[in-house]
């Protein structure tokens, strides 16, 4: 490589150069000790610069699928709880460039939205959602597979759809299945 090619890179540069090998290792880490996967993946996050507990992995069952999409733009405005589980195909954006055009054609300028996004602690994020920049999820949220997520959410809700909005909470959820009888429990 270049000098100028590294210079180029920029103040990040160690971390782009080093986060494609170290994301492929954790991913065949993950086929062979899943246990291992759910303790380190979180130590990577938080290398890159999301805002992650050290006690991330020690509150519930936390699960973060090697195949969910954090977005590099600005990965220090993203902040998950303890014990989220974030399921696959997952994309969480923190940037929005849809406003560049509007700048480009009306003012002749280059633009984009930039906001934090924070899940809470013991979330559940359904497969191929998408959060959006400026979301914050409270405490105990289940997000449903497919939503997409704008805008702020009350502790205990349970969002789906496009756009995604509340169609319950946790506690009449639990309180359904119980009476369905349809859970079935891990203990240990």
């Amino acid at each position: 490589m270049q000098q100028a090619d590294l210079a180029a890179i920029g103040s990040q540069g160690y971390k782009r150069l080093a986060k494609m090998p170290l994301k492929l290792l954790l991913v065949a880490l993950n086929k062979l000790s899943n246990k291992t996967y759910k303790r380190l993946y979180p130590c990577y996050l938080a290398w890159l610069g999301v805002n992650i507990s050290r006690q991330f992995s020690e509150y519930g069952d936390p699960w973060i699928s090697p195949e969910c999409r954090f977005d590099a733009a600005g990965y220090n405005l993203i902040t998950l709880g303890d014990g989220v589980t974030i399921s696959y195909g997952t994309s969480i954006l923190v940037h929005d460039y849809s406003i560049d055009k509007a700048l480009f054609s009306r003012r002749g300028e280059h633009g984009k939205f930039l906001k934090p996004v924070s899940i809470g602690r013991n979330c559940f994020i359904g497969a191929n959602s998408m959060i959006l920049p400026g979301t914050t999820i409270g405490n105990d949220c289940i997000i449903g597979g497919g939503s997409i997520v704008k805008g702020d959410f009350p502790d205990g809700s349970i969002i789906c759809g496009n756009p995604a909005r509340i169609v319950g909470d946790i506690d009449e959820f639990l309180a359904r299945h119980e009476q369905k009888e349809d859970i079935v429990y891990e203990r240990s």
